[in-house]
């Protein structure tokens, strides 16, 4: 993979989005009962998404575009807003700081590594997509997300910890059992 960005169905904005910090607010929930008096937090699912590089969002042809998709993005469908009936997805991907800058692609493609930052982005009037693939579900996938991120380490290279190691890690974490 290439430093890369990107958000299921179309190019990230930071507008939307915002950086992870170690104080984001926790994510609501809505509570399940199972019988026996025994409740658990609605189970999330969580999904794994490819998206285009950073830069190769408007290729010409969907045949070029979707060689580009090489960035590996999280998106989590869990419930939406309590005044909302509807669910929430929110994607978390890693990529470089600046990722189409001379200074960071050139020493990523010799090996080396850089400055990184895990996002996290709300995607707004967006629903799950056949091409994205369903790796499971698990209790209140978002908060526990943020908190796996606010760990992980930022430094990120093509030949080591990448959006790909990220993405693994960051699933592995939220279906654990």
């Amino acid at each position: 993979p290439m430093p890369c960005h990107g958000a299921p169905g179309g190019p990230a904005r930071r507008a939307v989005g915002r950086r992870l910090s170690r104080q984001a607010a926790p994510a609501a929930t809505r509570r399940v009962w199972l019988g026996a008096g025994a409740a658990v937090d609605h189970l999330d699912k969580v999904w794994v998404a490819r998206v285009p590089l950073v830069g190769f969002e408007a290729l010409p042809t969907p045949f070029l575009r979707n060689l580009a998709r090489q960035h590996v993005v999280v998106v989590i469908e869990g419930e939406g807003a309590a005044e909302e009936a509807s669910t929430a997805l929110t994607m978390f991907d890693f990529l470089p700081i600046d990722p189409t800058a001379p200074g960071t692609v050139i020493p990523m493609l010799l090996g080396g590594e850089t400055s990184g930052e895990i996002r996290e982005q709300l995607l707004r009037g967006k629903q799950p997509r056949a091409s994205w693939e369903l790796k499971g579900s698990g209790p209140n996938c978002v908060e526990r997300a943020r908190a796996f991120s606010s760990r992980y380490s930022t430094r990120i290279s093509l030949f080591g910890n990448n959006c790909v190691t990220y993405a693994d890690d960051l699933v592995s974490h939220l279906l654990q059992t």
